[in-house]
């Protein structure tokens, strides 16, 4: 388990700076909009969905050689959409 963990880290380390950087501020936005202070507002939980379908998307890109992880990672940046636009309607 150690190993892994260890294994994902330094592949992070060694992608573009700006992969990293995007990865980061949406991972950073994600838990900040999600947060029990700002529950209240259900605007505010939507930018906190869009921030994790945008990390969903960035993966899946990456990872669009491998089809059942591409699928998978698409599925739920579709459904982090859906439930973000929900407030609005």
């Amino acid at each position: 388990m150690v190993d892994r963990i260890k294994f994902m880290v330094k592949a992070f380390m060694i992608e573009a700076i700006w992969f990293k950087v995007l990865i980061l501020s949406m991972f950073f936005i994600t838990i900040v909009f999600s947060s029990s202070a700002l529950s209240n507002n259900p605007y505010l939980e939507s930018v906190s969905k869009l921030a994790a379908a945008v990390i969903f998307i960035a993966y899946s890109l990456k990872v669009r050689n491998n089809r059942i992880i591409f699928s998978i990672l698409t599925l739920l940046a579709a459904v982090s959409i859906v439930l973000a636009i929900r407030p609005f309607f």
